[in-house]
C-alpha cells in the first residue's frame, strides 16, 4: 500500500516516445535500494529518468516526503532528446542517497540534469556528460559535478553531442 519498490535492476532497455502526458521514460517514484544501468532513452517529451515521491509531499502538504527515492544508483545510461518539456534526468521531491555516474544526458535545457525540492542529500555524481545542471530548493546537496575533479563534461549542445556519436 505504501507504493515503495525495492531491489530493482532496470537495465538494457531501449525506451522511446514517452511523456506526451507527462510520464518519464523510467519513472522511479518511491523506488529504494535499486540500480538503473545501461539504458538508451530517447525521443521523450518529458524526463528520461525521474526519481521522486509520486507527488506525495505536494498532495498532502507535508514539507518532506517519506516516499522519495532512496539509495538508487543510475549508471551508464544514455538520454537523448532534441526537445522536451522537462529535464532529462530529474531528482526531486525527496530523492536522497542517489549515485549518478557515467551517464550521457543530451538535452539543450538549463535543467537537463535537475536536482530540486528537498532532494540531493548525499548525492554522489561524477563522470557524466550533460548540457547543464539545475539545483533548486535543495540546500545541503552534495553535487560532485561542480568540482573540476568530477570528470564530468558540461555545456555542449545536442548537435555537438550527436556529432560525437557518428
Amino acid at each position: 500500500e505504501d507504493g515503495i519498490s525495492e531491489g530493482l535492476i532496470i537495465e538494457q532497455n531501449i525506451i522511446t516516445g514517452n511523456g506526451a502526458f507527462g510520464g518519464a521514460g523510467i519513472n522511479l517514484a518511491s523506488v529504494r535500494r535499486s540500480l538503473v544501468r545501461n539504458n538508451l532513452i530517447y525521443g521523450n517529451d518529458a524526463a528520461g529518468i525521474a526519481c521522486w515521491d509520486d507527488a506525495y509531499a505536494e498532495a498532502t502538504g507535508v514539507p518532506a516526503s517519506p516516499f522519495g527515492c532512496d539509495d538508487v544508483t543510475i549508471n551508464n545510461n544514455t538520454l537523448i532528446d532534441l526537445a522536451g518539456g522537462r529535464g532529462a534526468l530529474i531528482l526531486n521531491q525527496g530523492a536522497s542517497n542517489i549515485g549518478v555516474f557515467n551517464n550521457i544526458i543530451v538535452r539543450d535545457r538549463f535543467d537537463a540534469y535537475e536536482v530540486a525540492f528537498n532532494s540531493g542529500t548525499n548525492l554522489r555524481s561524477a563522470y557524466n556528460a550533460y548540457f547543464a545542471q539545475f539545483i533548486e530548493e535543495s540546500e545541503g546537496s552534495i553535487i560532485l559535478d561542480t568540482n573540476p575533479q568530477s570528470g564530468s563534461l558540461t555545456g555542449f549542445t545536442v548537435q555537438e553531442a550527436l556529432a560525437q556519436f557518428v
